[in-house]
């Protein structure tokens, strides 16, 4: 069901041929540069994993990059949680079960690869992308927005260690 709702959506991006599949734009900017930063490399690493696979580099080549791209989501989306955990983020079991849904999906890809059970290639692409700008645009976008308004205690630590620091100055 939740695949249904990502597929659907940029289903007309996916008729354009792009020379860099996964390219930045500016509608991908949540306005939190720390998560802007993290979403570009993640494009990035899946723009690497799509041109070796499409360009049919070495095997090994394309498992190495698709292990990239499997640990740094992983760690991206710790990075987010604990951000969202960090400003009491109302939406935040919502946002951890979308990024599960996608880390399982990058480990499947992972194992079918390893396994020798080549995924349609446009398909995994279409999909990666569609979810990715689906969730950067909608669910991350929100979060930052929150996160923007909502001191975290990193902010409230800063502002008490300037706010000591100035008055016993």
């Amino acid at each position: 069901m939740a695949e249904l709702l990502f597929i659907s959506h940029y289903e007309d991006e996916d008729k354009q041929d792009e020379e860099q599949y996964y390219a930045w734009s500016d509608s991908l900017s949540c306005g939190n540069g720390d998560v802007d930063a993290d979403h570009r490399r993640l494009l990035d690493i899946a723009e690497r994993v799509r041109t070796a696979d499409m360009q049919g580099q070495d095997d090994a080549v394309v498992v190495h990059l698709l292990l990239e791209l499997m640990e740094y989501v992983q760690g991206h989306f710790a990075r987010e949680e604990a951000l969202m955990q960090d400003v009491n983020y109302p939406g935040l079991a919502d946002h951890q079960f979308e990024h599960g849904l996608l880390i399982q999906r990058v480990q499947s890809l992972y194992r079918e690869f390893l396994d020798g059970q080549r995924v349609a290639n446009k398909e995994m692409w279409q999909f990666l992308r569609r979810w990715l700008r689906y969730h950067i645009m909608n669910a991350d976008v929100r979060m930052a927005l929150f996160a923007s308004k909502a001191p975290s205690s990193q902010t409230k630590i800063w502002e008490e260690s300037l706010f000591t620091t100035a008055s016993t100055s």
